[in-house]
């Protein structure tokens, strides 16, 4: 579906700004022409072209302030709380951020004209088939899923225009924590073993490739739910030995686990794949491949883009 706007460039306002896709996108999206605004708790972000700040969207009227101040032409919410253990230990620390500012930014873009992104997760499934459509039945397993699933129907209430994005995404990260891709090299890079799970499915898209894919849909003004993903699927085991080999590793250190031996805090699905039909239909293209994927990761990782990355924001003292 198609919004009555139609900006090429625009006004961009992105929450959660220093998070892996938050400060990717932000990349992609001043070299694309677009007037930035980057929001962030935590982290200041020193990007040229690009209005950085901080504010905690949590409190008092914050997220409605800063919508109303801005006008933006587009909000990305990149902004959530995405340890799923931490979720499951702190409900209301998951609902704060992934339910009540998603529904705070939704109500003011909806008042000020504004057209929102929402970032959802490929997790609102239980995983027990996989290759999941836009309209299948959800159930999420745990406290950080059902959060997200409620912010989707809670934003998509509050402003029906609004584009929910469901995805699973690695990359190059501005903080000092690692994404998935990032924590493997790390364990590679000195040697150590990769347990990775075996018995879990997913569909793991590059976040430089996520945030292209964002700002051309904010160009056709897309509105709606898509899964956005890669164009195939895999294990994470698979997947670990992929990124091992395209580092010039030795993939033998990355060895095969199972989800259940892990003993974790919070049940996890186990194919959580998608499909992308849709979203291939909607732009006229195919989506990027897991390879495909893994070789731009590397190719950015040698260009020096990671390390350029974390040199643009300073941690709060």
């Amino acid at each position: 579906m198609c919004a009555k706007r139609n900006y090429m460039r625009g006004k961009i306002l992105v929450t959660g700004a220093s998070g892996l896709l938050g400060a990717n996108l932000l990349m992609e999206a001043v070299k694309a022409g677009h007037d930035v605004i980057a929001v962030s708790n935590k982290h200041r972000i020193y990007i040229d072209g690009v209005k950085s700040l901080e504010l905690d969207l949590a409190v008092g009227t914050n997220a409605n302030d800063l919508v109303e101040e801005v006008e933006p032409d587009w909000i990305v919410n990149c902004a959530a709380l995405t340890n799923v253990d931490l979720c499951e230990e702190d409900p209301h620390a998951a609902y704060s951020m992934n339910v009540e500012i998603p529904i705070a930014l939704a109500k003011s873009a909806h008042r000020v004209g504004s057209a929102l992104v929402h970032i959802s997760t490929d997790s609102v499934f239980d995983g027990r088939r996989g290759d999941y459509w836009e309209n299948d039945n959800v159930n999420p397993l745990n406290t950080y899923a059902m959060s997200k699933l409620i912010a989707e129907r809670e934003v998509t209430a509050e402003m029906p225009e609004a584009l929910i994005i469901r995805t699973n995404l690695y990359g190059w990260n501005m903080q000092s924590k690692s994404s998935f891709g990032e924590w493997i090299l790390d364990k590679l890079s000195a040697s150590q073993q990769v347990p990775a799970f075996n018995d879990v499915i997913f569909s793991p898209l590059l976040a430089n490739h996520l945030a292209t894919i964002i700002l051309e849909m904010l160009s056709i003004n897309a509105v709606g739910l898509y899964h956005v993903a890669s164009s195939d699927s895999c294990s994470k085991y698979e997947f670990a030995k992929r990124v091992a080999t395209m580092f010039g590793f030795d993939a033998n250190l990355v060895l095969p686990v199972s989800l259940d031996s892990a003993n974790l805090t919070a049940t996890r699905p186990k194919n959580t794949s998608l499909r992308t039909d849709g979203i291939e239909r909607g732009l006229g293209i195919r989506m990027p491949d897991i390879d495909s994927g893994i070789r731009y990761f590397c190719d950015l990782g040698s260009s020096g883009f990671a390390k350029q990355l974390k040199e643009y924001s300073r941690d709060k003292n």
